[in-house]
């Protein structure tokens, strides 16, 4: 009897720590289908209001990379506790708030309570079972299906209720986590002689907020002709270099820079890194498409991600039956196989229309749900179990960083894109047509004109992938990654 009560509150703890992080990310991405209503409630323009997602994510990597440190000093139940504290603080002030500039400081609280749970939770997973293909699929199922379904609910509480539902509700499921877990996570904690990295997070924190400004505000500004540009480029390369001597330096580095020497990890890292970016942009642009070009917001918005969680959920179960008989070096290769079907059907459809993308952000779905469990053996496969915390910070602050890089750089490349092609049919002499077949061939050349832009963006996406390919294979002809099962 005292085993069955001992399994039921590991068990409850457990889930209770998958809730936690599943409302982090709700709360976090869901915002991607309410821009507009978010730019109407605080006066902003919609361009404006993408900072609450942006501002967060810079946050979320930070509260990523500090999390092991934090943990070190206080223990993974009080790290819990406080990331909970942030999360339901953060919440309630932007339900709340109408200032942009209040908004945007309690979407940094949330963030990094947010990002604090990423490492622990996947942590505490692997410490809690000996089987890695298992805990980090049941980690990574937790973190992503609010990606998936999370946009087309708060579509639904924008369009029905107040898109301010989206923060209400997460903050009473991270209350529910909270008594769900209790004082059941370890509370030990090591006895540090070394200062914390106090230099290099203000080092890296100045990199992430200028090169974050740099991408975001370089189009717009002209990019180098931008004296406020420059500025913000040249402050992040001194920044980042500035980090990387900090690290070599300390005695407690924020990020070992030893753990890139390992092979596998350096290669998981990248390969992983650069598929989430795919998926993180792409999800990302799809809907602004749809939104720009097709006039679809709020619920009909979110919706067109629904295919993608169908994707990821079909492919999970493949995943767990078909990871029985084959290495996850092997399996990773169908992440690339499905992300390449998705950028091939998205290269050759002329994206008209809401049904052009049933199919292939379906097998976009399917890219993800080979993705994280794979590539994560891969980065761990050559960790040492005491160093496992830090690896984890790393990978999964860089993976996040790299991730909001992706989505400016495919965000730019298609409104440039668009802009030049649109531009170039406009110039056509259309004197002999009425204005209403003027405006009609306007409405032709604009959707032509993002279409064609969104085709460039897939053939730039495809070489990329043809790039990890190249990276993996190489790696696997070097070095077959020890089976960490």
């Amino acid at each position: 009897m005292l085993h069955i009560h001992i399994d039921i509150q590991k068990n409850v703890t457990l889930l209770g720590v998958a809730l936690a992080l599943s409302s982090a990310s709700f709360v976090s991405v869901s915002v991607q289908s309410v821009f507009p209503y978010i730019a109407g409630s605080l006066a902003i323009s919609q361009s404006n209001a993408v900072w609450t997602l942006t501002f967060l994510v810079v946050h979320w990597a930070l509260g990523i990379l500090v999390m092991p440190h934090i943990a070190d000093r206080i223990g993974l139940s009080k790290t819990f506790k406080t990331a909970i504290a942030i999360l339901v603080v953060g919440s309630l002030v932007s339900g709340a708030t109408n200032s942009l500039f209040i908004m945007l400081i309690s979407r940094g609280l949330e963030g990094f309570g947010a990002g604090l749970l990423v490492p622990l939770s996947q942590i505490y997973f692997m410490s809690n079972s000996s089987n890695h293909h298992r805990t980090i699929l049941l980690w990574s199922l937790a973190m992503l299906i609010p990606f998936f379904f999370g946009p087309v609910i708060a579509g639904y509480f924008a369009e029905t209720l107040n898109y301010r539902m989206i923060f209400y509700v997460s903050t009473l499921v991270f209350a529910l986590s909270y008594f769900m877990v209790g004082d059941r996570l370890p509370s030990t904690q090591k006895i540090f002689n070394a200062q914390f990295d106090w230099s290099g997070l203000g080092a890296i924190y100045i990199f992430l907020l200028s090169s974050t400004i740099f991408m975001s505000q370089g189009e717009r500004n002209g990019w180098l002709s931008s004296r406020f540009i420059l500025i913000c480029l040249l402050v992040s390369l001194v920044s980042l270099i500035l980090f990387i001597f900090i690290e070599k330096k300390s005695k407690n580095p924020l990020i070992p820079l030893d753990l890139f020497t390992l092979q596998s990890f350096t290669v998981g890292l990248m390969s992983l890194s650069v598929l989430w970016s795919l998926y993180m942009a792409w999800s990302t642009l799809v809907p602004l498409f749809s939104a720009t070009v097709l006039g679809y917001n709020g619920f009909y918005s979110g919706l067109i991600l629904v295919p993608c969680g169908v994707g990821y959920i079909f492919g999970v179960v493949i995943y767990h039956n078909t990871s029985k008989y084959f290495h996850h070096t092997y399996l990773a290769f169908g992440s690339l196989l499905f992300m390449f079907l998705f950028l091939l059907i998205i290269h050759a459809s002329p994206m008209d229309s809401v049904g052009a993308f049933l199919s292939p952000m379906f097998f976009l779905g399917l890219s993800v749900s080979f993705m994280f469990v794979p590539f994560n053996l891969l980065i761990f496969s050559d960790v040492h179990v005491e160093n496992r915390s830090i690896a984890s910070a790393a990978s999964n602050f860089i993976r996040v960083y790299l991730s909001s890089v992706g989505v400016e750089l495919l965000h730019i490349t298609w409104q440039r894109y668009s802009s030049v092609f649109y531009a170039s049919q406009n110039e056509v002499n259309y004197h002999a047509l009425s204005r209403s077949e003027l405006l009609s061939q306007f409405s032709i050349n604009r959707l032509t004109s993002m279409s064609w832009s969104v085709n460039v963006c897939a053939a730039i996406s495809l070489f990329v992938c043809f790039l990890v390919l190249v990276l993996l294979l190489i790696n696997h002809l070097i070095k077959i990654p020890k089976n960490i099962n």
